[in-house]
């Protein structure tokens, strides 16, 4: 009888031990999945990156903002961005125009306005990262002039003149 119990134990014993690993694999599997998810533009991407007085270190908000895809209504104003940048450097258009903004580039970019350290600044314009070949609009806001940039690269820059 005294054996019995004995084994009674060390099964419980393996069996919570075998729980506990199970559980701990969860945890990292999960773990890994969540990293990944967080900054899933890690690769060719950062090798085009300019150095600049903005932290790019916790781009996570502004990477999973996915731009909405573009209005099948007709664009009255049409941004175009390359490899080498923006089509122009100065566009017009009037308040409540729609505007498409197209990805001819070979990697997603970000199109953001404001100040580049801050873009909370001209919200109504970030339409977030456009994927290769996608494309995204918005209308445009109340007259003003609106800087705005490739996130990744502030070099890459535009104004866009709302009358």
């Amino acid at each position: 009888m005294g054996n019995n119990r004995h084994i009674g134990v060390s099964v419980a014993a393996i069996t919570a031990a075998l729980l506990l690993l199970i559980i701990g694999m969860s945890v990292t599997i999960l773990a890994i999945n969540n990293e990944v998810k967080v900054r899933p533009d890690t690769g060719a991407n950062k090798s085009s990156h300019t150095v600049s007085n903005h932290d790019h270190s916790n781009d996570s908000a502004h990477d999973h903002k996915v731009a909405p895809p573009a209005t099948s209504e007709k664009a009255d104003l049409l941004i175009i961005f390359s490899d080498s940048g923006f089509d122009r450097s100065t566009y017009e258009v009037s308040a409540g125009d729609t505007v498409r903004v197209e990805n001819g580039s070979r990697n997603a970019f970000y199109f953001a306005t404001g100040d580049h350290a801050n873009h909370t600044i001209d919200s109504p314009l970030n339409v977030g990262t456009i994927q290769p070949g996608g494309a995204s609009s918005f209308i445009a806001p109340e007259p003003g002039i609106y800087n705005f940039h490739n996130h990744k690269n502030e070099t890459q820059a535009g104004t866009l003149r709302v009358r």
